[in-house]
């Protein structure tokens, strides 16, 4: 689906924008090693560099990057998946904002993308990142119908929901999320150990803010 948006992802990224500022405003200023997961089109490790860390950031999508890359190249950006991704440096601060790990649709996926995640950090070092609500799919499905890209159908199938989207030149594209239940997006972070853990809320997105 990304590689239709990349190039229109930017003027889409209004319903974001408040569920990434909150997340960035947990996120203290500083001067170590941040990685950006799910970057997109790099909004959120700008942010991060704006803070004073220097920014790692990966994205699955090579569409995605090259958008990202062109707005500063002094950012270390990589195609790269978060499961393989291999990294001998310890991050301060972690972010997966707007949405990223709904896209890991099993319980055992989620817990090894946060085992991974808590593997990368320093000591002391943050988590930062969110999960949509059932009711950003729900309630609000225009949210979602923007420009080229169009909700075909939304699938309710147990705790599960999905969205097909096709754009407007018929090329179907597919992308599953999965709405997870938050109580059990905590337990299965409390598979490692952590300082801390704050639940925050933004108007679609539980905001978890974990430091190690």
């Amino acid at each position: 689906m990304y590689k239709h948006l990349s190039h229109l992802y930017d003027t889409l990224d209004e319903f974001r924008t408040e569920t990434r500022d909150k997340l960035l405003d947990c996120i203290p200023d500083g001067n170590g090693m941040a990685l950006d997961v799910g970057t997109g089109t790099g909004i959120g490790a700008l942010k991060l560099k704006i803070k004073g860390y220097s920014v790692d950031a990966i994205d699955n999508s090579s569409s995605m990057i090259q958008v990202a890359q062109a707005k500063d190249p002094d950012i270390h950006w990589q195609v790269e998946d978060i499961i393989t991704y291999h990294s001998i440096k310890k991050y301060k601060v972690i972010l997966c904002a707007t949405n990223v790990l709904n896209h890991f649709i099993t319980p055992n996926e989620l817990k090894a993308v946060i085992i991974k995640l808590h593997s990368l950090l320093d000591s002391d070092g943050i988590l930062a990142f969110d999960i949509l609500k059932p009711s950003s799919f729900l309630n609000n499905p225009s949210e979602f119908e923007y420009n080229e890209l169009t909700i075909k159908n939304l699938v309710d199938s147990n705790t599960q929901k999905a969205y097909q989207s096709v754009t407007k030149d018929n090329q179907t594209d597919t992308t599953i999320v999965k709405i997870w239940d938050v109580f059990l997006v905590y337990a299965l972070l409390r598979v490692c150990e952590w300082k801390t853990i704050e639940l925050k809320e933004s108007p679609l997105s539980h905001i978890f803010i974990a430091q190690r």
